[in-house]
Order: structure tokens, then C-alpha cells, then sequence
């Protein structure tokens, strides 16, 4: 195949000197004193994929990959099992298959003042007649191409930019950073690290149908914590569409001392599509970055720390500082309050915007307008204090049970601390509980 085209050259040669044409040496491009430069901007090599066996690229310093065509869209790299970019992987080969050149230098001596000597990557092409093509890389030319040359041979090429898809040819530079696809479903994460301990994040058992931030329930194995948990909105959002790598750092990594892998920061799961995804994390740099390796694959990351992990450096305080009791009004059919000589039971119909909203107490009409001002101070209001694990809790002072429209229900205890504080437990939390900071008083005069 090669031979053909080195005689089309030639005849193009021959004619080209017979019609005058004289074109100078660029000598931007090119060490002084060169041989004379004959111009052309030709196809140097070309092969159908089905005449190519497969291609072994060996970038400087680095393993050879061997990338197979398994038909003219898809090709594959035969020796790499980590995961790659399927486009990167195809122009890599499509590159090296079919280089055209624009510039030729004939007869050259030294073939190191184009840097043979130490190429940037060969290339070798296995025919499947059992025949072969090698050519070499050499320096990068002004023109942002690079230098090639056959093997054996001495005459050189000036090939155009694109042959850096050749160049680097890396499992680092041609990794799929998508390594986590966007998903529709995720049942709960798993949090664990020095500062935070373990976390369990998940459906609440009652959580049917379509999942939703307010679905999921924090627990503190070790502490007894279970909460629902409405600042986990911000990781169910993040994670639908899917984690993405800043960049592959080091493909089959020896030593994973040098990324402080060896004794990780800490690890952080999540289940989604039925699928566990877990990834080991180094400890996060100022620039929030870290290393992390994941779900068993045989290489090393570089993640946005702060995007994705951010919770393992937080304290149990910190992650639950942000919670709040924030449930529509309209998903419920019934709210009780009971405590403190208080026992009303609110049934709710219509919804809030609607001109049929109506509620009723103990089976009687109330004002909507009342009982909406009771729902934001006990339900509905922005909750922020800090996790009372060494602080004990009185009697319940309150207890709030709400019915869902759906038939799930959920029950939220007010349990004395102080005048100000109360300790709040939800769904019969044992252990430790969120502090919520109120005139006590003042609320419980509403009911």
C-alpha cells in the first residue's frame, strides 16, 4: 500500500521539475543547511480499516497502547482496560492510519536535528496480510505539526497538528472523565471520614413513588442520629447528573502513597439505577481538589473536592447546621399537635392557592389563615442550631404527626431542653438531636 504511494509521489516529483517549478526551503521550519524541500499536500499513508489489523502507538516514556478497529465507527484499545473516550480512541487511530504531510525534506543526514533521536512516539501499523508500516515522531515543527519518518528511511515528512491525537496517545489523555453517567435514581449515600464519622444517607422506608430530597433520612449509626434530612438537596441535584473527573492523573498506579490514597481521607458511596458507585479520597488541597480512586478501576483521579465530597470535612454539626423542616403544605391531610395540655387534630382540603383550601378542627371549620400561621412557626419555618449530642432532653413538650395525602406519615417531638431550646427528633430518633432555638412560649400560645 505504502509503495504505491511513494511512486505517485515520485512521478509527481518528476513532473513538477520538468514544468521549472523551483520552491524554496522554508527555513522557519527547519534546522539550517537542510536538503532541498519539495512541496506537496498529499495523503502520506492511507488504509481502510478493514486492511488494518491493529496499531500499536508507544508515546515517549510511556506503555504502548494497541488500539483494534471493530468496524468504521468503533475501535478499541486491545490492551487498556480502563475507561476510555470512545472519540479519542477513533482519531487516534484514524490519525495514525492516514497522515498526509505537506512539507518533505529528501537524503537528510542527521535525522536528530528533527529530533529522531529520541521521537515523541512511533507508530507501528500491522497489516492483516501479515505486513507492517513503522514510522517514527520526531519534534514538533513552527507550523504546530510534527516531523515523521519511515523506518529505515531517511527522507522527512512535515505532518500536520493532528498527529498529536498520536502523539498522546495515553491512557491519561485519553480517559472518559464522564466516569459516573447521569442517573434517575439514587437510593442514598454512604459518608465516612475522621472529622464526620459514618453517615448512612437513604430512602425513608415509608419514601414511595418518585424519590425526592425530602425522601431521605440522615442516620448516625454509631450515634443514634435519624433526621430528614432537606440539605441533602443540594447532593441529590449534583449527583442526577452523574460525576465527572477533572482528569485521569496515573493509569495503574504502584504507589498510592504519593496521592495520599495509601491511608485515605475517607470514602464516600452512593447507589444509583440499582448500581453502588464508591470512590476513596484523598484529603482535599486549598484549592479544593483531591485524588480519588473509584469503583475498582485500576487508576487515579483528579476530583473536585468541594463539588462532590465536601460533606467529609464537615462535622456531624456542620452537615445538619443547614437543616430545615420544609414540607408543602398542600402534601398533607392531617396534622395533629399534641403536648402540653394540647391535643388538635387539623384535617386539610384543597390546596393553599386554591379558593377551596379549607381546613377543619376536631371535625369543625377553622380559619385557614390561623392555621397556616401555626404550620410555618411548627413546620414550615428555616431551622438552624446544632446537634445535641451530649445534651440531654426533658419531656416532649410537643409532638406533631403529620398523614401524607399518599397514606405515609411522619412525626416530628419537641422535647424540653430550656426556655429557649428544644431538642427536635423526628420519626422517634434516639440519641442525639437537632437543636432548634424558639421562644417556646410563644409558639405553643398559637395552638
Amino acid at each position: 500500500m505504502r509503495k504505491n504511494f511513494k511512486y505517485i509521489i515520485v512521478a509527481l516529483v518528476c513532473l513538477a521539475l520538468l514544468a521549472g517549478v523551483y520552491i524554496a526551503v522554508s527555513m522557519t521550519d527547519v534546522p539550517e543547511e537542510l536538503p532541498e524541500e519539495v512541496v506537496s499536500a498529499t495523503d502520506l499513508l492511507f488504509f481502510e480499516f478493514d486492511e488494518v489489523k491493529n496499531i500499536e502507538i508507544t508515546p515517549a516514556g510511556e506503555e504502548t497502547m494497541v488500539l483494534v478497529a471493530e468496524n468504521m465507527g468503533t475501535v478499541i484499545a486491545e490492551n487498556c482496560d480502563l475507561p476510555l473516550d470512545a472519540q479519542g480512541i477513533l482519531n487516534a487511530f484514524a490519525s495514525a492510519v492516514n497522515p498526509t504531510y505537506t512539507k518533505r525534506f529528501d537524503n537528510v543526514e542527521n535525522l536528530s536535528d528533527y529530533g529522531f533521536d529520541q521521537p515523541l512516539a512511533t507508530v507501528k501499523i500491522n497489516e492483516s496480510d501479515g505486513s507492517y508500516t513503522s514510522y517514527s515522531l520526531g519534534n514538533q515543527s513552527v507550523g504546530g505539526g510534527y516531523y515523521l519518518v519511515f523506518e529505515g528511511e531517511n527522507t522527512v515528512y512535515v505532518t500536520e497538528g493532528y498527529m498529536s491525537n498520536a502523539v498522546n496517545c495515553t491512557a491519561e489523555n485519553m480517559a472518559d472523565l464522564a466516569i459516573v453517567p447521569a442517573v434517575t435514581d439514587i437510593a442514598g449515600f454512604e459518608l465516612e471520614s475522621e472529622t464526620l464519622g459514618r453517615v448512612v444517607i437513604g430512602k425513608g422506608e415509608k419514601a414511595e413513588g418518585s424519590l425526592t430530597y425530602q425522601d431521605y433520612v440522615m442516620t448516625y449509626p454509631d450515634g443514634g442520629l435519624s433526621l430528614s434530612q432537606h440539605y441533602m438537596e443540594e447532593y441529590v441535584l449534583v449527583f442526577d447528573e452523574g460525576v465527572t473527573a477533572g482528569k485521569m492523573v496515573k493509569a495503574y498506579p504502584t504507589d498510592l502513597s504519593q496521592y495520599g490514597l495509601s491511608k485515605p481521607y475517607g470514602t464516600f458511596s452512593f447507589t444509583a439505577n440499582d448500581v453502588k458507585h464508591k470512590f476513596t479520597l484523598s484529603a482535599p488541597t486549598n484549592d479544593g481538589k483531591c485524588f480519588a480512586i473509584f469503583d475498582g478501576v485500576n487508576a487515579v483521579y483528579e476530583m473536585d473536592f468541594n463539588r462532590y465530597f465536601k460533606a467529609l470535612s464537615l462535622t456531624k454539626t456542620e452537615l445538619c447546621e443547614q437543616y430545615l423542616f420544609i414540607e408543602m403544605l398542600d402534601d398533607f391531610s392531617e396534622i395533629s399537635f399534641k403536648g402540653s395540655g394540647i391535643d388538635k387534630t387539623f384535617e386539610i382540603k384543597g390546596k393553599m392557592s386554591d379558593e377551596d383550601f379549607a381546613v377543619t378542627l376536631n371535625g369543625e371549620e377553622f380559619d385557614a389563615s390561623q392555621f397556616k400561621t401555626i404550620y410555618s412557626n411548627f413546620i414550615g419555618i428555616a431551622v438552624k442550631g446544632e446537634v445535641a449530642e451530649n445534651e440531654k432532653a426533658g419531656n416532649t413538650i410537643l409532638k406533631v404527626d403529620m398523614t401524607y395525602r399518599d397514606g405515609r406519615k411522619k412525626s416530628i417531638s419537641y422535647n424540653y431542653i430550656n426556655v429557649t431550646k428544644a431538642a427536635v427528633s423526628v420519626d422517634s430518633s434516639d440519641g442525639v438531636y437537632y437543636v432548634y432555638t424558639m421562644d417556646l412560649d410563644k409558639l405553643l400560645e398559637l395552638l
